[in-house]
């Protein structure tokens, strides 16, 4: 309970001056966006009320870049939250804080893997390729999906694929349904994005690294 968490601060002669929170990474659902603001809302106007030095809220980040245009996305996301940040602001007095860093970057980088092997299971086709989804694209695991394509073989017909990585991991699979085209094969260069957020801070697993970074001007 954040109330006892401020009494007790208080008692103890600390400045409980703030509250943070996080809507969740790449949230697109906007009804839990103000579900959230709105109890944040409540929050702050009861310890604003008490004898706390209650000045800071930090909204977090977990604003969506991914799966379509992150432009629009923010824009419908501003439409519900900027009244309570006004609120915040102006009637509360409360500085607001956000952390949009993966926003920022999520679309500044592209990650290039090569083909590795392709080989048929129960009439589908997989593609292998040299970095896997542990090297920054843990994500998946949870439902969010990134954008991949060949940049070779484009004007061949196209049909739905699975791309993985190299580990033989079960998990280690970018997604279950990826339209390449059919002549796709051991070379060949797939593009995956976002790839601007996260990826570096990925470790080794199972010996496989993460590529090599290049910055183009």
């Amino acid at each position: 309970d954040v109330h006892k968490f401020f009494e007790y601060g208080h008692k103890k002669g600390l400045k409980m001056f703030g509250i943070s929170f996080h809507v969740g990474w790449n949230n697109e659902q906007l009804e839990t966006w103000k579900e959230v603001f709105e109890q944040i809302l409540t929050l702050s106007t009861q310890l604003k009320s008490k004898d706390y030095p209650f000045s800071s809220v930090n909204i977090g980040g977990g604003f969506p870049a991914h799966s379509g245009n992150q432009f629009h996305k923010l824009e419908a996301i501003s439409t519900i939250i900027k009244p309570y940040i006004d609120t915040f602001k102006n009637q509360l007095n409360i500085e607001v804080v956000a952390e949009p860093g993966s926003y920022l970057v999520a679309n500044a980088g592209t990650m290039y893997v090569k083909v590795i092997a392709r080989i048929k299971r129960n009439n589908t086709d997989w593609v292998f390729v040299d970095s896997g989804i542990f090297q920054g694209f843990s994500w998946i695991m949870g439902g969010l999906k990134y954008n991949i394509q060949a940049s070779t073989n484009a004007d061949s017909e196209l049909q739905s694929m699975v791309v993985c990585g190299p580990t033989c991991d079960t998990h280690d699979v970018f997604s279950h349904h990826v339209t390449l085209p059919k002549g796709i094969s051991v070379g060949d260069i797939l593009e995956i994005s976002p790839a601007g957020a996260y990826i570096s801070s990925s470790k080794e697993y199972n010996g496989f690294g993460f590529p090599e970074e290049v910055v183009v001007k």
